[in-house]
């Protein structure tokens, strides 16, 4: 290639300090100033191995084009040919790369594994057009054997101006697709210089991948000034694999924090424990060579390596350490030197005490992840510190409790324990069983003792890790249809099969463009972790909860064309995870801009679709043209959306994904995977797109079995509708038969409980799988209680409350009616989706249970009144009230009421019957001037209750009192009270009547009034008596009687009121 010469200005002096250290000392770089400074012509710095490739490097799968010019050269293009003819890469307008031109290419197609000549063009403000290039540039595969490497990116890097003597370092790192060797790392004229030398840098394995990273030392020594911008070109290269470029801009590192960290704090007799000293400056970042000093011993002199680190062993004492920040021994704080905190360090007499067990691939991990040496056990001594144990075993077995709960726990080996004599300062190495399956694997350890019989550690629990089958899925399953120009986002996850994430683990994502669509150049790509350029592949890894995210971009351009059939997929090789045994996600770049005379024709449904079954439709978008032709329209958006039902995902025509994970033998067909009521689809070669959707659970089929639902399709800037007819009839499955009793309009009296002799009625109402209402199903009806009867022995199921059958009872008693529904079954006959439908498969009942009761007439309610307030005249018409209220508070319909009048005018028998409100009246007027008795004897077959009042009369005419008493009311209440008093409380409807007379009666078994006691209602209205119980457990009846008053209120008699 040419080269214009980038300024050295190196000194190879003052790196005596870093490598009496065994630090690994870079090659000297090029002195500081701005880049463009640094050159007098355009230059492409980077890609000159001859190799490069596309394989992940640990941060990305791009090829780095790195220029450098000077200052008249504002921006650059870089360039590719495979012919005769250069082709445009990336034009790069600005110096994005501290002061200098860089671009992240991921070459795609016919390019990879393609001889390419690379170069980078710019022009001179008044210039002409410069030209740097390399020519024979071997573009390899992912999967080739070409290894690939990242600088860090970054731009502020730290230069530590060694005050010792000359030196001024600086701290690099990157990523590598190796995992173990080196990374040769130059500067300078020497990136492009394969016969310049460079210092490797020693690669260390990342956890969890096949990738590694890497970290070293440069000194750039030169007289710096740092008063301007100064800025360093770092190259590195792997042996026969390509390189990377970074720029970056510098700054004058000052030792500003100093920490010290013990391994512990207490050790052996005679031990000693290893102190770790990390120095760095003001902006927290590493300082490498800087010189650090034990307070405890001033010829205990250590430099900082790459990591800004020095180590130093320390026995029991308390020592600092600090950093000169001058070339003058011994600390000094004026002199700017920095010092730790106090490590403080004792000693004990040790012995064997606990066993620590280690997992190095973490809590869990996949089985490919586990090599000899993963799984250790530690001994450690009772200050937790490492203890060796020379001539001691370690016992141990392991119990596997898989992840499947069906299966038994399997114990390693079956009886005894395995046996590990052989031991590195204490640390044991076990061995994970094989054969067993994937779960929790559970490790209980003992040490053996001594030759002496000391030292022995009882047996123990020492380690739980999950062990299994690690998968990668990715999301959503589904296919992504996404506009042109825009971006795609799918979520892996890395998980065991019980679940439990991976964290931290390499997952390597491919993805293959489409091949279709009116993009003649497919130019999809995966966006990449830095830089703008898509690549084809990139490895990612898991975060703490085991997923990444993944981002597939198709560049804008104008016009925006479509880009179908594109696919992502992903593997885990460090995991055993291959591109096969992971699901892809199909990704579609397509349009949705109106088209002009495109036309939108969903495809007729006809007939009424049962919930629970499969309904699939099709929808075209096409332009139509002469003569009944039509143009398709590919590649179109079209958003079909449901307002009733749902869409379900569907694994080819007629069939779909179940809503259960893992379908059973036996479970039910029409349940699918609800996917939602909008899907946006994509037309195919024939501009048509494929749909299924179902119903499930509706309210609107509960008044009459049916739904009207309606299927809109939406494309270009067209539209079309169509109706769909659901209907619940002849299920796939039912799903239960339910008896209901009938609202209180459908009975004829008063239900639950029901009265001996009424007719209670009910509805039946069955419904499929899903909770719909289904009508016409015919429902066996049953019962057993004696005395109880059915309106018939089947009934129709409706819709409606309207009472489909009704049963009547003749006795107080309990009685349960059984339906009985039989329907057809539709289910799974096997695990792989099999469907058989069986007739009359299934019975469903239900139970319902019926009271019925007789009137209890003790614990019944009478209540007999007058017409006639007080004293009347002679000729007055009086009308005798009986109401009879049930046990449950009902009216009493039907019961027997004798009237007897006798006394004043003579005697008189006349019998009535209670009416639907339990009320019977008898009305005569009154002849003779003097007492009437009136008694009421109301029967209900042996039952029966006595009632009486009395009526006076005068033979002069009332004067009516020109203000008229105050009409009011009795009320007597008691409790039961078993062989104690009885106590009753009077109580009259208005305060008015305080200070009235009342008498209390009790009433005999013959009907008779036997006055009890008298007194006066107090200002409430009110009077409390207490009667002592004669009839030790048997009830009394009382009545009250209030006494009226002619000009304040009038007479009240009491209801009755029966107490034990």
């Amino acid at each position: 290639m040419n080269s214009s010469g980038i300024k050295r200005g190196l000194a190879a002096t003052a790196v005596s300090a870093l490598a009496i250290a065994g630090l690994p000392l870079l090659a000297s770089s090029a002195s500081a100033d701005t880049i463009n400074d640094q050159v007098t012509a355009l230059e492409l710095v980077s890609q000159s191995s001859g190799e490069a490739s596309v394989k992940n490097d640990g941060t990305d799968s791009t090829i780095r084009l790195q220029a450098v010019a000077p200052a008249s050269i504002t921006s650059v293009t870089f360039q590719y040919k495979i012919g005769a003819d250069w082709q445009d890469i990336a034009t790069v307008s600005s110096r994005n790369d501290d002061g200098a031109f860089s671009q992240e290419w991921a070459p795609t197609g016919a390019i990879i594994g393609a001889n390419v000549d690379l170069r980078v063009i710019g022009t001179p403000t008044g210039g002409t057009q410069q030209a740097d290039d390399v020519t024979g540039l071997t573009i390899t595969p992912a999967g080739g054997a070409v290894a690939t490497v990242n600088l860090a990116a970054g731009s502020a890097l730290g230069v530590f101006q060694s005050p010792y003597g000359a030196g001024h370092n600086v701290i690099v790192n990157g990523t590598t697709s190796l995992a173990s060797g080196a990374v040769a790392l130059k500067t300078g004229d020497a990136i492009t210089d394969a016969a310049a030398s460079a210092t490797p840098a020693t690669v260390t394995p990342v956890r969890g991948a096949t990738t590694g990273s890497f970290r070293g030392v440069l000194d750039i020594s030169a007289d710096y000034t740092y008063g301007a911008t100064d800025q360093l070109l770092v190259g590195a290269t792997v042996t026969g694999g390509s390189d990377h470029v970074e720029a970056y801009t510098l700054y004058k590192q000052a030792i500003t924090t100093v920490t010290a960290t013990a391994s512990s704090t207490k050790v052996e007799e005679g031990g000693e424990a290893t102190v770790t000293v990390t120095v760095v400056d003001q902006n927290g970042a590493p300082i490498a060579g800087a010189r650090v000093t034990s307070s405890a011993d001033a010829t205990a002199v250590e430099t900082t390596d790459a990591a800004g680190q020095a180590t130093f062993d320390q026995g029991p004492s308390t020592a600092y350490y600090y950093a000169d920040a001058t070339n003058t021994a011994g600390y000094s704080a004026g002199a700017g030197d920095q010092k730790s905190a106090d490590i403080t360090v004792s000693e004990y007499v040790a012995a064997p005490a606990t066993l620590s067990a280690t997992s190095t691939d973490g809590a869990a991990f996949d089985r490919d992840e586990y090599a000899a040496g993963d799984l250790s056990v530690q001994v450690k001594d009772q200050e937790g510190a490492n203890r060796a144990v020379p001539g001691q075993s370690l016992n141990y077995f392991w119990t596997v409790t898989p992840f499947d709960a069906t299966a038994a726990p399997v114990r390693v080996p079956a009886t005894g324990t395995s046996t590990q004599a052989s031991s590195t300062a204490g640390r044991f190495d076990v061995t994970l069983p094989t054969g067993t399956p994937s779960g929790t694997y559970t490790l209980n350890a003992a040490l053996g003792a001594d030759a002496l019989g000391n030292g022995a550690i009882a047996a123990a629990e020492v380690l739980s890790v999950k062990v299994g089958q690690a998968s990668v899925v990715l999301t959503p399953a589904r296919e992504q249809n996404v506009a042109a120009g825009g971006i795609a986002t799918a979520t892996g996850k890395v998980a065991l099969e019980d679940g439990t994430v991976l964290a931290n683990r390499s997952v390597d994502v491919t993805y293959a463009q489409g091949t279709t669509g009116s993009d003649s150049a497919k130019d999809a790509g995966i966006v990449p972790a830095t830089g703008t350029g898509l690549v084809a592949s990139r490895t990612f890894t898991t975060g703490a909860d085991g997923t990444f995210e993944v981002k597939i971009s198709d560049p804008a351009e104008t016009p925006q064309r479509t880009e179908l059939g594109g696919s992502l997929d992903a593997a885990a090789p460090a995991l055993g995870v291959a591109a096969t045994q992971v699901a892809n996600v199909a990704i579609n770049f397509i349009s949705a801009a109106p088209i002009a005379g495109a036309v939108v024709t969903i495809a007729e449904n006809t007939g009424e679709n049962t919930p629970g079954t499969l309904v699939t439709g099709t929808a075209t978008v096409a332009i139509p043209g002469a003569g009944g032709t039509s143009t398709p329209v590919v590649g179109q958006q079209v958003t079909v959306t449901l307002d009733k039902g749902h869409f379900v995902a569907s694994t080819r025509p007629g069939a779909a994904v179940p809503a259960k994970t893992t379908i059973e033998a036996g479970d039910l067909v029409g349940d699918y995977l609800n996917i939602g009521t909008s899907r946006t689809l994509v037309t195919d070669a024939d501009g048509e797109v494929s749909f299924a959707y179902t119903i499930g659970r509706d309210t609107g089929f509960d008044d009459d079995g049916k739904v009207a639902a309606t299927l809109t399709a939406a494309a270009a800037g067209a539209s079309d509708t169509e109706g769909v007819d659901f209907s619940s009839a002849n299920p796939l499955n039912g799903g239960k038969v339910e008896i209901v009793m009938s609202p209180e309009s459908v009975q004829r009296n008063a239900v639950a409980p029901a009265l001996e002799g009424d007719r209670v009625y009910f509805d039946l109402f069955t419904t499929d799988q899903f909770g719909n209402r289904v009508g016409g199903e015919d429902v066996a009806l049953s019962e057993t209680a004696e005395n109880f009867t059915l309106s018939s022995t089947t009934a129709t199921s409706d819709f409606a409350a309207d009472g489909d059958f009704y049963v009547t009872g003749t006795a107080e008693l309990d009685a349960v009616v059984t339906a009985g529904w039989t329907t057809d079954t539709t289910t799974y006959t096997s695990a792989a989706g099999a469907v058989s439908t069986v007739v009359n498969g299934k019975t469903f009942t239900d139970t319902e249970t019926v009271e019925y009761y007789a009137v209890d007439f003790a614990g019944s309610t009478f209540e007999m009144t007058s017409s006639a307030e007080g004293a009347v005249e002679i000729g007055t018409s009086v009308t005798e009230t009986v109401k009879v209220v049930d046990q449950e508070g009902r009216p009493v319909a039907g019961a027997s009421v004798e009237f007897n009048r006798n006394g004043a005018g003579g005697d008189a028998t006349v019998n009535r019957t209670t009416n639907a409100a339990g009320v019977a009246t008898y009305t005569f007027s009154v002849t003779e001037a003097g007492t009437v008795n009136v008694t009421a004897l109301v029967t209900s077959g042996i039952q029966s209750e006595t009632l009486t009042d009395t009526i006076e009369v005068e033979a002069a005419p009332v004067v009516v009192d020109p203000n008229p008493p105050v009409k009011i009311t009795a009320s007597i209440t008691g409790a039961n009270n078993g062989k104690k008093a009885d106590k009753l409380t009077v109580k009259a409807s208005n305060k008015i009547a305080a200070g009235a007379i009342v008498k209390l009666f009790k009433i005999n078994a013959k009907g008779k009034q036997v006055l009890v006691d008298t007194d006066v209602l107090n200002a409430n209205g009110s009077r409390v008596f207490t009667v002592a119980d004669n009839n030790k457990a048997k009830k009394t009846k009382y009545r009250a009687v209030i006494v009226g008053s002619k000009s304040v209120h009038t007479k009240a008699k009491s209801n009755t009121k029966a107490v034990r």
